[in-house]
């Protein structure tokens, strides 16, 4: 906003209200013509200046502005208009109705300047695809647009695989950039994910979207990605890599029992993946459990001895993101599963909770934080547990 132009046109318009009125004392006292311009002027400079003020404040772009400059003139038109018929002498109307020409000359041009910007808006739609090999959206001052190119995505098939109701890919790239997959039999777009400051990016997606596919195409090159992370792309641009579905792995879990950590299972960091709740019990001598909805992040010493309840339990590795990107349950690891950085916290039920924690859960005390404002501020490594919770991250995008 220019504060220097507004507080231009505001001394305007304080000086336009001022010698409107002087004018209209002096006509009182003497009705010539020279009182009847003085006061049309001021009468038009006070509505002009208003009109202004009013747009720099509604941030109102050149299409509109044209509107406005086209309502402008026909509110000055019909002031000279009624000016005119309230005037009792005949030259003095005659001369008043000349500076009707001013007015008339304002609606000409307004008219012509907003056909002239819808007309450029549509022939830099129609011609983007010519111009362009992706996508290049029309200039729109409330929507920021990242177009992607140059970019080299490096996958490795020891990391892609199928665990149970999902599979997960990850990968790198250049740091900062958007990987995007998509259906191919009909366009339909899977996943949006983005790399983090070191170029490593992953993604978790049900099984369940891509049950019938044979492929997924992945663009990460000529493709436009908008503040509300819709991805554009031409029909021509071609996927940068292509995953062919029946190739890819299928690990293994812990399922349903009891294990020994050690024996059955490696100490380390894992994580528990339930269709609905779940629960892990720990059956030491210090004895813990915790129950959970959807996901859960553990930590299993040596010699552990645990106990799960309809879940599967899978080893975290790194940069390998095992929860789906929207959520409004269960555990989430930042930097992994979501970026680190301030988000929003919305309740999607009246029973709602959202809880941070600095460490994985384990069979010591669990140390947690209950979020009670409707902001967070989430940094890597952190984890989060919601339930009946979602989060917005602050710049505008995504929820999670």
């Amino acid at each position: 906003m220019n504060y220097w132009a507004i507080a231009v046109w505001t001394g305007v318009f304080v000086i336009g209200m001022f010698l409107t009125y002087l004018v209209r004392k002096r006509r009182e006292k003497e009705a010539n013509i020279v009182n009847h311009v003085l006061k049309i002027v001021c009468d038009s400079l006070t509505i002009i200046s208003g009109t202004l003020i009013a747009s720099y404040f509604l941030k109102a772009d050149e299409q509109q502005f044209g509107m406005i400059l086209v309502l402008l003139s026909f509110i000055i038109c019909l002031q000279i208009v009624f000016e005119v018929i309230g005037e009792p002498i005949r030259k003095y109307k005659i001369t008043m109705a000349i500076l009707l020409i001013f007015p008339l000359s304002g609606v000409f041009y307004g008219t012509l300047q907003f056909q002239n910007n819808v007309e450029a808006g549509e022939n830099q739609k129609d011609t983007s695809g010519a111009t362009n090999n992706y996508v290049s959206l029309v200039q729109n001052r409330d929507m920021s647009v990242r177009e992607q190119e140059g970019n080299e995505i490096q996958l490795s098939k020891e990391d892609i695989n199928f665990y149970g109701d999902f599979f997960s890919l990850k990968g790198k790239i250049d740091s900062d950039t958007y990987i995007y997959g998509e259906n191919p039999s009909d366009n339909t777009p899977l996943f949006l994910t983005k790399a983090d400051d070191q170029g490593y990016f992953s993604t978790a997606i049900p099984r369940n979207d891509v049950a019938d596919l044979s492929r997924i195409d992945l663009y990460v090159n000529h493709i436009s990605i908008s503040a509300d992370d819709t991805v554009y792309k031409d029909k021509a641009t071609k996927p940068d890599s292509q995953l062919n579905i029946k190739e890819i792995d299928e690990k293994q879990a812990l399922s349903s029992g009891s294990y020994t950590v050690g024996t059955d299972c490696k100490a380390g960091e894992y994580i528990l993946l339930a269709k609905d709740t779940g629960q892990i019990n720990w059956l030491n001598d210090s004895s813990n459990s915790k129950s959970f909805d959807n996901s859960l992040y553990v930590k299993l010493s040596e010699n552990d001895v645990i106990e799960i309840q309809g879940a599967e339990m899978f080893p975290v590795t790194k940069h390998t993101a095992f929860v789906p990107n929207k959520v409004d349950n269960g555990m989430l690891k930042v930097g992994t599963d979501i970026e680190s950085g301030r988000y929003q916290i919305k309740a999607t039920n009246d029973y709602a909770i959202a809880k941070k924690y600095k460490d994985s859960i384990s069979n010591k005390l669990e140390e947690d934080s209950v979020i009670d404002s409707q902001e967070v501020e989430l940094k890597d490594n952190e984890y989060i547990y919601l339930m009946n919770t979602q989060l917005i991250k602050n710049n505008g995008g995504n929820e999670k």
